[in-house]
């Protein structure tokens, strides 16, 4: 005799998911499609550094030391006690601009591109390889799916075929050995 509750797996919800809403869940939540992203994100910081290597830079500069060692000294006619020439201190402004590097900036803004249009080619090949994933994923589910309304329905015929046998038992129209 079958169980009461025989059925109740087979009323649950159905996965309500298209594939393209499967896909664009894969998309925004895989980890391997973020990392690319962020690679993608790198690169294109690492190409815009390379570019900035034509700029000219500003540096200030300042610089203190102490010298305990300090001995008297004479210059020009005046003597320099330890206290006076110990402490030294400077600052100021630096000025650099690398006008000609013999194309070694280019090299490495082209360097930087290929970096980038990797990335970029790598992006597109896990996005396409979760296409595929997500695609084999959502047809198994589905087969799944119609697999278990094929058991529903068999397992509902057998239930009534049962009701049917047992009914005919009841009235003696069969036996045990006709089972």
């Amino acid at each position: 005799i079958l169980p009461q509750n025989h059925i109740s797996i087979f009323n649950q919800n159905k996965i309500k998911s298209d594939l393209p809403t499967a896909l664009e869940a894969a998309h925004v939540q895989r980890r391997d499609i973020l990392a690319a992203k962020e690679n993608i994100t790198a690169a294109n910081y690492g190409k815009k550094v390379a570019i900035s290597s034509y700029l000219p830079t500003f540096d200030f500069i300042a610089n203190y030391t102490r010298d305990f060692q300090a001995q008297t000294i004479s210059y020009g006619g005046t003597t320099y006690t330890p206290n006076q020439i110990q402490d030294n201190f400077y600052y100021g402004v630096q000025f650099t601009w690398n006008l000609l590097d013999w194309g070694v900036r280019q090299a490495q803004i082209s360097s930087a591109a290929s970096a980038e249009h990797s990335a970029k080619i790598s992006m597109e090949q896990v996005e396409s390889q979760t296409r595929v994933d997500v695609t084999n994923s959502y047809l198994q589910l589905q087969s799944a799916i119609q697999v278990l309304d094929s058991s529903k329905i068999s397992v509902q015929y057998a239930d009534d075929v049962y009701s049917q046998f047992k009914a005919q038992f009841n009235n003696g129209q069969i036996t045990t050995t006709d089972l």
